[in-house]
């Protein structure tokens, strides 16, 4: 006989805060099976960008006009930003079908996947974290959440806050 797995999916949100003038935020999503929980995010890598675009003061800047190679990661960020517990990080999650899981797992297989900037344009394949999380849960679910104008980051959390997101779950 076989056991009944409990399966989340959703969205993990790691909002701006005034603790860091340089940190935008980011988002990811995330899936648990039991007990055993997965991340997954979208993100660039500081080398990619010019030498004089390093500084995080300047990363910024270019990002909003150029963009870099994309690659999907394990959300480490995020999975540390959940293990410090409660305010730490915005969570939406939703039952998921072992059919979703299987799918996630597929779709963000770690590694170099299209553009990042800080003016997405998905249908180009160029996302940052928020279009990038947004699209893929789009995808597997089947639901059709608006993508958040220009992937910012502060919006998305007002959207996951609406749709009933909570902190740390």
């Amino acid at each position: 006989m076989f056991a009944w797995r409990k399966r989340l999916v959703g969205f993990k949100a790691l909002p701006r805060t005034d603790d860091d003038p340089h940190f935008p935020g980011h988002m990811g999503v995330s899936w648990k099976v039991d007990e055993r929980r997965t991340y997954r995010d979208f993100r660039f890598r500081i080398a990619d960008l010019p030498p004089e675009f390093r500084p995080a003061e300047r990363w910024r800047g270019y990002l909003f006009e150029h963009s870099v190679p994309g690659y999907v990661d394990n959300g480490m960020m995020l999975r540390d930003a959940h293990v410090r517990g409660p305010k730490a990080l915005l969570c939406y999650q939703c039952d998921g079908s072992s059919g979703a899981v299987r799918l996630l797992e597929k779709s963000t297989k770690l590694g170099r996947r299209g553009r990042y900037s800080f003016s997405p344009d998905p249908e180009a394949g160029v996302h940052n974290c928020v279009t990038w999380a947004f699209t893929i849960l789009n995808e597997i679910l089947q639901k059709k959440l608006p993508l958040v104008r220009d992937g910012r980051m502060k919006l998305a959390v007002e959207f996951l806050r609406k749709l009933g997101a909570t902190e740390s779950v």
